[in-house]
């Protein structure tokens, strides 16, 4: 089921794609359309296919954004950006389930939690929370429990660390 609605929705940007080229030929896919753009030509959308679009288009806009965030060390606007992420996920590309809704409604109430949004192609599977170290044992536990308050199932927590990411080594 998630693999044919994953295949809709790559089909619903192509077809988004396809109606900017008709006014901008040198578009090749939704990276390369501002959103005003994509505004700008909302009437000749389905408005399934618009929100697509622009739920690509914001989450572009959110990503870069949230590289800046980290650039200048605000921890804060970006698990801001995360749980916006969340919402254009379950809202805009309709890929979220009650399951990981409420694991990310949960988080949001928990002033120790920056940031919760939905990972992997959605339908389900997990979240990821940017959560303050010195809270995730408490957190986690009471998500934990309010969790299976409401769903009936059990919660795994895997607790990682940021790291370095890619560097440049160079060779002398």
């Amino acid at each position: 089921h998630s693999r044919n609605c994953r295949h809709t929705r790559r089909e619903q940007c192509e077809a988004g794609v396809k109606i900017i080229q008709k006014y901008r030929p040198e578009v090749k896919s939704l990276r390369d359309i501002p959103l005003e753009l994509l505004q700008e030509h909302k009437n000749e959308f389905d408005p399934v296919i618009y929100k697509r679009c622009e739920y690509v288009i914001k989450e572009n806009m959110r990503l870069l954004s949230a590289c800046n965030d980290l650039n200048n060390n605000d921890l804060v606007s970006f698990g801001q950006r995360i749980s916006q992420s969340h919402i254009g996920l379950r809202d805009d590309y309709e890929v979220s389930c009650k399951e990981l809704d409420i694991l990310v409604d949960l988080a949001d109430q928990e002033q120790s939690i920056l940031g919760s949004r939905m990972m992997g192609g959605g339908f389900g599977g997990c979240t990821i929370n940017l959560v303050k170290e010195e809270a995730i044992e408490e957190v986690g536990q009471k998500i934990s429990k309010e969790y299976k308050a409401r769903t009936g199932l059990d919660l795994t927590m895997y607790t990682g660390k940021i790291q370095n990411g890619t560097t440049l080594i160079e060779d002398n």
